[in-house]
């Protein structure tokens, strides 16, 4: 894994964890320059197997990198530097690896679209294997603008995302879009967007969405903490292309999710909170699908067991659920 801040330069560091001794051990230091510095997604194993990760910035340009680290040897490479206009910049998410190979990402910032809109975020495409980098899209407002998350590939083959601002609506509240992209054709899409009268299943999203079992895809609005709404757990259908809220969150359920959603074996979602339950420093959550049933199974207390969240969990082949927060790194379980 990866943190945004400490180690030797305070510009962050990639360490490795062993669940079974509880060892963590600095592999990393990031610097700036050569290697970046402050990466807020995570890395992503290719099946070239080396690690593959971006930072927000750092870089000749200070506008970010796309790294490899190889685990094996310990090292890392830069491999490419973001430069606002032509490679966008700024990432806050994370590297995927589609069907064909490729990798694609997003940036926050950077690009120009044709419209005449700029530095709205882009959505590129890397080859591994040639160490090309394509620019595919430039977010364009209409199309949602400033991604935060990671793409992923859900069963028809496209690519889908969210981003936290922009979208159609002309109004006060462009809260961003949930959009398509067609590898094949290079085409994207906006499929639904929040604010306007869609507020009701959301708005800023920070995070990405996931396919569950049921092939319908879910994700979380981070809302307009000034007014504690919009904070939602939604779900999209890919055959109407409509979003549809499942859960509002409130103080008392958690509020403010920054992540994203993970489906553990038992076949349940589960996810945390920024905020929100009883210290207000977030809740770790359990969403069944198939019931629509929530339930807050932890509640962080923002001392001894950490607290206000910002990622996303994920399950290791011990079975348990592990997480960071703010304040400690814990397993989580239940």
């Amino acid at each position: 894994g990866m943190t945004c801040n400490g180690g030797i330069n305070n510009l962050g560091v990639i360490f490795q964890y062993d669940p079974t001794t509880t060892t963590f051990i600095k592999k990393i230091d990031f610097d700036s320059i050569s290697h970046g510095s402050h990466p807020y997604g995570a890395l992503m194993q290719a099946n070239d197997g080396m690690f593959y990760g971006m930072t927000n910035s750092g870089g000749v340009n200070n506008k970010g990198i796309i790294f490899q680290y190889n685990a094996t040897t310990n090292t890392i490479v830069k491999k490419l530097d973001f430069d606002v206009t032509l490679k966008g910049s700024n990432p806050y998410g994370s590297l995927m690896q589609a069907s064909d190979g490729m990798l694609y990402g997003l940036t926050c910032q950077g690009g120009s679209a044709p419209n005449g809109y700029s530095n709205l975020g882009v959505l590129f495409q890397y080859n591994p294997t040639t160490s090309t980098y394509t620019k595919k899209f430039d977010f364009d407002m209409t199309n949602g603008s400033n991604p935060y998350g990671s793409l992923i590939q859900a069963s028809d083959g496209m690519l889908y995302g969210m981003t936290a601002y922009g979208g159609p609506y002309t109004g006060p509240a462009s809260n961003g879009v949930i959009f398509q992209y067609n590898p094949i054709t290079a085409i994207c899409i906006y499929k639904d967007y929040f604010g306007g009268h869609n507020l009701v299943f959301g708005g800023w999203p920070y995070g990405s969405l996931m396919q569950a079992s049921d092939g319908v895809l879910y994700g979380l609005t981070s809302g307009d903490q000034a007014n504690s709404n919009g904070s939602t757990l939604f779900k999209y259908n890919l055959s109407t292309s409509s979003a549809i809220a499942k859960i509002s969150f409130n103080l008392p359920n958690g509020m403010g999710p920054q992540g994203s959603l993970m489906r553990a074996s038992d076949g349940m979602l589960y996810g945390m909170t920024y905020t929100g339950g009883v210290y207000n420093s977030g809740v770790l959550f359990q969403y069944n699908p198939n019931t629509s049933a929530y339930l807050v199974k932890y509640e962080f207390d923002g001392l001894g067991n950490g607290g206000n969240p910002t990622g996303s969990l994920i399950q290791a082949s011990d079975g348990m659920l592990y997480g960071r927060s703010e304040e400690h790194t814990s397993e989580l379980q239940s």
